[in-house]
């Protein structure tokens, strides 16, 4: 049993120079910029024959004054981590510092279908890779858009970003999951990602900072149609069913099989008593007991790390993860100091901390006696007063691993949804879907 905690940014190499990790970074989202309030209707707007194309922004006074359009706006940016700009230069220094070194930001330009007249600047859309997996992979990216106020409910966004998913899918053939995430209050911009064929797969709790404010995001993601000959429009996902409403058939067809090992996770918590539980660190004294999960297939099929073959391995993984890592913990049974498994917390690199991940391993033996379930307990009980300002703990786990689903629920974590084809295959797979949890610092007793 095992769903893992690790740093998401590890391995991750800046893909343009003038990045700024600690802003771009904040939010856990790739240094995304927020989808605005976009093509909600308005009375004042009627649709448009305009068409909107995409172009490379310049370093140019007339994009700078351009991009103020909309960078100005308090009402544009009340979906966005920065303030409205004051004046021009800040739009120069924000072209020169960000847009132009970005792999994949793009300004948005309408003009006359006809050809009469040139196109005008109204907004801006990019595209950020997600951090690169341990062994150096991308597959997933994240969209973001502003349109000018007076470009609202014209379905200039809708158009802008159909073009850029079109783009990006054709300019990097790694991609496998475009995904965004908008405000619960901003409906304009959820219905924008919606007729542009994005599916709407949950409500993240807290999962962001605008402004000093977490805020609740809805997630959504496009997939590309080639993966399963069908049209990203027609894909449907349901946002946060009952774990049993998740098992669809296997390769095989067998959906029975999937009941019976939800039933069987229920039985083994109802049959064995669950034994006294604590917590320690773990160093390199405990290598040999690490090694009864580290090096267990069953137990690391669902985690990104390798197994662990030989001792000298488990201690270098101990010395290289464990030593530094910044919540660790040994999980051991029955009074006695021996480790049976580990759990972890690893806070992303937002604004204070606020968002951590949860990750843990527990060997075979002990499997079905509750024993991941009263440490998780444990950690949530006492982590968010170890890390000050922590206030969303979350956990992804494989929608495979029902084991893991069943215990993070009885821990008290709220079910958000599932993610399609968010998290890697192991050793070079295909990428596979993960159901998303949370437990927030205001969920506990």
């Amino acid at each position: 049993m095992a769903t893992e905690s690790r740093n998401p940014y590890r391995g991750y190499r800046p893909a343009y120079r003038g990045h700024n990790r600690s802003a771009a970074h904040a939010r856990g989202v790739y240094g995304m910029e927020l989808q605005e309030q976009g093509d909600a209707p308005r009375a004042a707007a009627e649709p448009t024959d305009e068409i909107a194309t995409l172009r490379e922004f310049t370093a140019s006074d007339a994009d700078a004054e351009a991009f103020m359009s909309w960078a100005s706006d308090p009402l544009v940016a009340r979906f966005q981590s920065r303030d409205a700009f004051e004046h021009v230069g800040q739009a120069r220094r924000y072209i020169a510092d960000h847009v132009l070194p970005h792999p994949w930001y793009r300004a948005i330009c309408v003009g006359s279908g006809s050809g009469s007249g040139a196109a005008v600047v109204v907004g801006s859309i990019s595209v950020n890779p997600a951090p690169a997996e341990a062994d150096g992979r991308l597959f997933r990216a994240s969209v973001g858009y502003h349109v000018a106020r007076a470009q609202w409910g014209r379905g200039v966004a809708t158009r802008a970003v159909r073009t850029a998913a079109k783009d990006v899918f054709a300019a990097w053939p790694w991609l496998r999951r475009l995904e965004a995430v908008a405000d619960v209050e901003n409906p304009a911009s959820q219905r924008v990602l919606e007729k542009a064929g994005f599916v709407r797969e949950g409500v993240l709790r807290k999962y962001i900072v605008l402004k000093g404010r977490p805020r609740d995001m809805v997630m959504f993601s496009l997939r590309h149609w080639a993966l399963d000959g069908l049209r990203c429009s027609a894909l449907l996902c349901s946002a946060s069913p009952p774990l049993e409403q998740t098992m669809e058939p296997s390769a095989d067809g067998d959906v029975q099989d999937r009941q019976q090992r939800l039933e069987e996770v229920e039985g083994d918590a109802a049959a064995t008593p669950v034994p006294v539980v604590s917590l320690r660190p773990l160093g390199l004294e405990d290598t040999d007991a690490f090694m009864a999960w580290a090096s267990d297939d069953r137990v690391m099929r669902f985690l990104k790390r390798p197994l662990c073959a030989t001792r000298e391995q488990a201690v270098a993984q101990i010395r290289d993860t464990v030593l530094g890592h910044p919540w660790f913990r040994a999980i051991c049974v029955g009074g006695g100091d021996l480790p049976v498994g580990q759990v972890s917390v690893w806070p992303y690199a937002d604004e204070g901390s606020r968002r951590a991940n949860l990750g843990y391993a527990l060997a075979r033996d002990h499997w079905g006696r509750g024993i991941v379930t009263a440490a998780i307990k444990m950690v949530v009980a006492r982590v968010f007063d170890d890390l000050p300002g922590l206030e969303r703990l979350e956990a992804v786990t494989d929608v495979e691993n029902v084991r893991s689903q069943r215990v993070l629920e009885k821990a008290g974590f709220q079910r958000e949804g599932v993610l399609r084809r968010y998290i890697a295959g192991r050793g070079g797979g295909q990428a596979k879907d993960a159901v998303i949890y949370s437990f927030l610092s205001s969920d506990r007793p």
